[in-house]
């Protein structure tokens, strides 16, 4: 549960607010009608949902469609007490199903993208020996070479 709530905190509210502010560009550049408005403001959920269960079910490698509704929900929750905070209404039904079929087909994709690479430390037996044939080459005393006789 850590995991999806880190990457929703990390990876769904970053691409969420990027995405509030492209919007918020576009619709300072065009004019928008109040219906067209709705629908440009909540592609930025859809997209931050996405991008949450994405990298979370690549991680965990099971439960796509699980994980990708938990993340859907978190993030439409999260951003549900947000907008409550500021303004009277938010559309929370039309907004929880999309962020859900949404949030899903991430943790899908995510499941069947190749796995996280895991990093290993080196073997520590292979480091020693590497460092004590060093240290022997730097003690080892170099060859006595015999001096030319003078003519």
């Amino acid at each position: 549960m850590r995991l999806i709530v880190r990457n929703v905190l990390t990876w769904g509210i970053t691409v969420s607010l990027l995405g509030m502010a492209a919007a918020a560009w576009l619709w300072t550049v065009m004019d928008f009608s109040e219906r067209a408005a709705g629908a440009v403001g909540a592609v930025p959920l859809v997209l931050g949902a996405f991008s949450a269960s994405v990298p979370t079910g690549r991680y965990l490698r099971h439960h796509g469609l699980a994980v990708g509704a938990v993340c859907g929900g978190l993030l439409t929750g999260i951003w549900y007490m947000a907008a409550s905070i500021y303004c009277d209404t938010f559309r929370l039904p039309m907004l929880f199903f999309l962020t859900l079929p949404i949030g899903m087909a991430g943790g899908v994709v995510g499941v069947n993208c190749p796995p996280v690479p895991i990093r290993r430390r080196p073997h520590k037996p292979r480091i020693m020996a590497r460092r004590l044939c060093l240290w022997l080459a730097l003690l080892r005393k170099p060859p006595k070479y015999k001096k030319a006789p003078d003519e």
